[in-house]
């Protein structure tokens, strides 16, 4: 499934499943948002929201996760109250690499090629490349 307002680039070959029993959603929640996943990569119950960018290498196999490059709104309550936007960075997944069920990649991270992010993680650093 796809909404928004955005641009959504998939790559040569890429395979969208259900499996997991979690439909595939991409979300690109403001004209200007990006989302782009490299050919060959393999989605399985994946949310990906986007307002600004977030990129997916090629050959990635992302199970039940979200990825979101915004915070959506402030933590302070009275910023949230008076509509102030939450922070909003990047995310850059990069080759080969696997997100596995209810990982949470948070805005600003990159992931380096060929690292793997267990079930359950939630990523708010820079991951080093083939880091497990």
């Amino acid at each position: 499934m796809i909404r928004g307002t955005g641009r959504v680039l998939v790559g040569d070959g890429c395979r969208f499943d259900g499996a997991s029993g979690k439909p595939n959603v991409i979300s690109v929640l403001s004209p200007g948002a990006v989302v782009e996943i490299g050919g060959g990569s393999y989605l399985n119950g994946a949310s990906i929201l986007a307002s600004d960018r977030v990129e997916v290498g090629e050959g990635c196999v992302l199970g039940g996760c979200t990825i979101t490059d915004s915070d959506f709104h402030p933590l302070d309550a009275d910023s949230r109250l008076a509509g102030v936007p939450g922070k909003v960075a990047p995310v850059t997944i990069g080759n080969r690499c696997w997100i596995g069920t209810d990982v949470v990649v948070l805005k600003g991270v990159v992931v380096g090629d060929e690292a793997v992010a267990g079930a359950g993680t939630i990523l708010r650093r820079p991951v080093p490349a083939r880091n497990c």
